[in-house]
């Protein structure tokens, strides 16, 4: 249970960090600097999961910061703290998905796959169409 207790700690520290961040930013300018959370990942996967990662995954997670750059168009009033609590809120939502990846069989709820395959697993599969 530590694991998950970690877990949902993370990912409230991600959406605390976001939203207390958005109140003195522009959507705009948010959503471009929390788009670096592909970067932490990568960054984090080869410490953290011992997973090799390549030159062809570092250009595509490159390539699709700029193009998203270009669709966003940030400005450059971005507050400096307002900036920083959204770099901790990419940080923190890197670390709780590559956390995530080891929160397996092994732990106490018996989560394979974490808990977005028992989701789809258990519920939308089998969940009604709404209409």
């Amino acid at each position: 249970l530590p694991a998950q207790s970690a877990l949902s700690t993370l990912l409230f520290l991600s959406t605390l960090f976001f939203f207390w961040a958005i109140a003195t930013i522009h959507l705009a300018d948010a959503t471009a600097i929390i788009f670096t959370s592909p970067f932490f990942v990568i960054a984090l996967s080869g410490p953290m999961l011992g997973e090799k990662v390549g030159f062809a995954r570092w250009l595509c997670v490159g390539a699709s910061f700029v193009g998203m750059l270009f669709v966003v168009r940030p400005g450059g009033d971005v507050a400096q703290w307002s900036g920083l609590l959204l770099v901790a809120s990419s940080a923190a939502y890197a670390l709780f998905q590559n956390f995530a990846r080891k929160v397996g069989a092994d732990s106490a709820l018996k989560l394979e796959g974490g808990l977005n395959n028992s989701w789809h697993n258990g519920g939308i599969l089998y969940a009604m169409p709404v209409r």
